[in-house]
């Protein structure tokens, strides 16, 4: 099982969040193709949707619904599973 831990913290204007991903290969690998369809609906690519949702994270994330919140963390999960 692989772990991934994601921290924000920028100083100006201050923000702070972070998480734990914990999963197989698999569960990644489904998380992945997850994003992809959600880029291919929007129409634009994976890897430019993927970071917008991190650039723009600190914006959205401050007073986020649980579930918008977890989704914007399921992107940045994607993302960073791919660096």
């Amino acid at each position: 099982m692989a772990t991934l831990t994601v921290r924000y913290d920028i100083p100006a204007p201050r923000f702070v969040h972070g998480f734990v991903y914990e999963g197989e290969e698999t569960e990644r690998a489904a998380l992945k193709e997850a994003m992809r369809k959600v880029a291919v609906k929007a129409g634009i690519d994976t890897e430019t949707w993927l970071q917008s949702v991190v650039i723009h994270a600190p914006t959205v994330l401050p007073n986020a619904a649980p579930d918008v919140r977890q989704r914007v963390d399921s992107a940045i999960t994607a993302w960073a599973l791919d660096l």
